[in-house]
């Protein structure tokens, strides 16, 4: 996951313009969150979009007087407004060559707690990445953060909450993380649940099949699948919400089972599978418990050193279902695939590390870490670490290891601390 939040989109019919809103009802930026207020128009027929949207900034972003944001480089930015803003420029980005740097020039520092709020509006049709996801066509909008068809602060740390309205061609539905309403002939989304991007499915046809928890939305991979998917999210639903939900409840989500070839992806209540084996049950329930308990594991930042934290935890969570619905056999399974391939991973975290550790950091030595400790430590003090994890809202390796030093002593915590930074290129390891 790129996990990687915020509301989701939809589709409009030929290129809408935008919308007037009310941007004084804007809530305010609480907890570091981002929020906006947008409305965005689709030409389907050319791929292209034109949006106009708000962004309402924690004080804590841009101190200095510029704001950088990314955006999609086919897409021409017409005017960057708002009481602190008095121009913009572009430039390239770090990041990726498809990709812009919208830097908003202010009228000087903001002061700490001020609002930073700007509208920027822009046009134009994006190069969108050959991932099979992406797409603005006259059957189908789906979009996600590897467009960047949405501006974001540019160092993709920060979530975001918010509005989006559009207009959709008679027939179309739209799937998202948040609510769905019609207004004044447009789609109106809410996001209450922070994501790291603007991600949405919108396309004519879907099929629906309600859980307590989840909905799923369907069409060519049948009422079978659809049901095996379903129960399999609510299995895990409910498992994790009864371990981990004390203080924050599960809010529900929807799972689209797209009708395209290409992967899969997940933000924390909206899922998207497009390959599925409904009798793979194991396998399934593994990737279903990993997408759901990101819903509290706590985004540090999608190219953070801490990033590792979101992963591993999500990835030891799905397994922790495993052993305890289906057996210790599918748990030894995660751990023979966690051990052999994050053997040549290298370092998890050190106090030095700058920058997002690769794939097999996060998703195979990280949990296989964690199984060490869990023997090490013992399943009831290992029980209060990783519920004290989700439930808290911790974002920092340091962080972390504090929080084992109070549930599981000094030398738990040293242990953990030094594995966490020891290099494990080497073969030949083996849980103690």
């Amino acid at each position: 996951m790129v996990r990687p939040g915020i509301i989701l989109l939809l589709a409009s019919a030929l290129g809408c313009a935008s919308q007037a809103s009310d941007r004084s009802t804007l809530p305010r930026p609480v907890d570091g969150l981002v929020r906006y207020d947008a409305t965005v128009g689709f030409d389907l027929e050319a791929g292209g979009l034109n949006a106009e949207v708000t962004l309402r900034l924690p004080s804590s972003e841009a101190v200095g007087d510029t704001l950088p944001l990314l955006l999609h480089r086919g897409l021409t930015v017409q005017g960057a407004l708002g009481a602190p803003a008095r121009s913009h420029q572009i430039g390239g980005s770090d990041f990726s060559p498809a990709w812009q740097l919208v830097s908003v020039l202010l009228d000087g520092p903001v002061p700490a707690g001020a609002d930073r709020t700007i509208t920027i509006s822009y046009a134009g049709k994006p190069e969108l990445p050959g991932d099979g996801i992406n797409a603005i066509l006259p059957h189908r909008i789906e979009l996600n953060l590897d467009s960047q068809w949405f501006p974001i602060p540019a160092r993709i740390d920060h979530e975001l909450v918010g509005v989006l309205r559009t207009r959709v061609p008679a027939g179309w539905q739209v799937a998202s993380g948040g609510t769905v309403d019609h207004a004044d002939g447009a789609v109106v989304v809410r996001l209450q649940v922070p994501q790291v991007d603007v991600a949405f499915t919108a396309t004519p046809g879907f099929r629906e099949l309600p859980g307590r928890q989840f909905t799923i939305l369907y069409n060519k991979a049948g009422e079978r699948t659809a049901r095996a998917v379903l129960v399999a999210a609510e299995n895990c639903a409910g498992y994790l919400d009864g371990r981990f939900g004390a203080q924050d409840r599960f809010p529900g989500g929807r799972i689209v089972l797209a009708d395209r070839p290409g992967p899969g992806y997940a933000r924390k209540n909206y899922i998207v599978l497009s390959e599925v084996n409904p009798d793979s049950t194991e396998s399934l329930h593994n990737f279903l418990c990993h997408e759901v308990a990101h819903y509290w594991t706590r985004f540090s930042g999608a190219m953070s050193p801490d990033y590792w934290l979101i992963e591993t935890f999500a990835e030891y969570a799905a397994a922790l279902y495993l052993r305890d619905r289906i057996g210790q056999a599918a748990f030894d399974r995660r751990l023979t695939i966690w051990e052999a391939g994050g053997r040549n991973a290298g370092p998890v975290w050190t106090p030095a590390t700058q920058m997002r550790q690769p794939y097999a950091v996060a998703y195979r030595r990280g949990p296989y870490l964690l199984a060490q400790l869990e023997r090490r430590i013992g399943q009831g003090s290992f029980d209060q670490f990783i519920d004290g994890y989700m439930a808290s809202g911790i974002g920092r390796t340091r962080s972390l290891i504090d929080h084992l030093q109070r549930v599981a002593g000094a030398e738990a915590s040293a242990w953990f601390e030094a594995e966490v930074a020891r290099d494990s290129r080497m073969a030949g390891e083996a849980v103690p």
